[in-house]
């Protein structure tokens, strides 16, 4: 069933979709995204923002509105502090956290979430779903390798939990294959005098300079690791883009709703 919306309203649904639009073509094509489209988006929320309220809204919608806020900003600096996801994918779920406040459907979701929840906690929530699924997948492809009698793990150190973990979010490849790919970072390294699994250390926040630097660096060691031994095939994790992850985020929310959504609510109700 369609409901009318307001032109705030789709407003925010045209601000938000062109900025993850555009952010998501340039993630996906050089994993660099130009801050003008952060700034479109910052400001265009922020105009939209005013004339909502311009408009009177009912004080429960302000409060949530400013939750959501809260919510984006508290969320954006754990990010950044703790380096877990790119500057650019925090800038992009920071500003979406301004330009859709409030969740608005043009028509009723399948998987509807208690209006009480602020709009950024049902983002995270299908946010979180993607990558449980990308995750998933990137286990099942190695798991079948295995089961094909594939030793994927040989010469390489590393304990059973290294093991499954780098199952969930690395891919085993042929080192010839590596000229020919560009967004990746080594999953195992050479040193000591061997090869061993290897994971990411968050540890603090990171400028872009910084994180290319050391990037380049490990592959610097890496390919030298590879001429040294003669290896054949290595662990190396995709740079998976994050915009573009959060672009198909906000399309299922506006649409299909909050996956999660239902389990979340079944949840909470026996608390």
């Amino acid at each position: 069933m369609f409901q009318m919306l307001s032109l705030v309203e789709i407003g925010w649904l045209v601000v938000s979709f062109i900025s993850l639009l555009f952010g998501g073509y340039f993630d996906w094509k050089d994993r660099i995204i130009p801050d003008k489209i952060w700034l479109f988006q910052l400001i265009g929320a922020i105009v939209l923002l005013v004339l909502w309220y311009l408009n009177s809204p009912p004080s429960v919608l302000i409060v949530l509105v400013g939750i959501n806020i809260l919510m984006g900003i508290l969320f954006s600096l754990v990010l950044i502090l703790t380096a877990v996801m790119a500057l650019g994918d925090v800038k992009a779920l920071f500003c979406l956290s301004l330009s859709y406040p409030l969740l608005v459907y043009g028509i009723d979701p399948i998987l509807k979430m208690p209006d009480i929840f602020p709009s950024f906690f049902s983002i995270i929530l299908n946010f979180f779903f993607l990558y449980i699924l990308l995750s998933l997948g990137f286990f099942t492809f190695n798991f079948i390798q295995i089961i094909r009698r594939r030793d994927l793990f040989h010469g390489v150190q590393g304990s059973l939990y290294l093991q499954i973990r780098v199952m969930f979010d690395s891919i085993n490849v042929s080192t010839d294959r590596l000229p020919d790919l560009k967004f990746y970072n080594p999953a195992e390294i050479y040193t000591e005098g061997a090869w061993r699994l290897d994971t990411p250390n968050f540890d603090g926040m990171m400028t872009d300079e910084e994180f290319e630097e050391l990037e380049r660096q490990e592959k610097a060691e890496m390919f030298e690791g590879i001429k040294t031994t003669g290896k054949e095939r290595i662990w190396i994790r995709p740079q998976i883009p994050g915009v573009s992850v959060l672009l198909l985020t906000f399309l299922i929310t506006i649409s299909v709703g909050t996956v999660l959504g239902p389990l979340f609510t079944s949840i909470t109700s026996f608390l």
